[in-house]
């Protein structure tokens, strides 16, 4: 949520992300508590976790792809995008990965697959410069 709101300060508006900040950290802490709430009742619900996820990373992909970022090598959030991306799969094989040699699991693999991301992020931030002026 944290990252969407960084997307929307970019490609939008700082205004808005801020106002927009606090309510989307609180819906995404408040869909983990639903489901773990939903566990410890015996009848765990992800779907509004999946949502959580989803729209989020849907948004930022809509918005680098349709908004103009004001400084350079913002593209590099699609790389960030399908890094998100290939998390959630590798969370979802987690079992099947671990299957395959009893060395890794998915879930440990998602951890390193989000530092990657987080560093993907950070270059992006030390490269990036305003636009030259026209």
């Amino acid at each position: 949520m944290a990252y969407l709101s960084a997307a929307i300060t970019e490609r939008i508006d700082r205004r808005t992300s801020l106002v927009a900040l606090i309510p989307l950290v609180v819906s995404g802490m408040l869909s983990v508590l639903y489901w773990r709430a939903g566990e410890l009742a015996g009848a765990g619900d992800l779907r509004f976790y999946v949502l959580a996820q989803a729209y989020p990373t849907l948004f930022v992909l809509l918005m680098v792809l349709l908004l103009p970022s004001p400084y350079t090598h913002g593209r590099m959030l699609i790389t960030v995008t399908a890094l998100y991306l290939l998390t959630r799969l590798v969370e979802i094989g987690d079992a099947t990965i671990y299957d395959l040699g009893n060395i890794v699991s998915g879930h440990s693999i998602k951890h390193l697959l989000t530092a990657v991301a987080v560093y993907w992020i950070i270059l992006m931030l030390k490269r990036r410069k305003p636009p030259p002026a026209a």
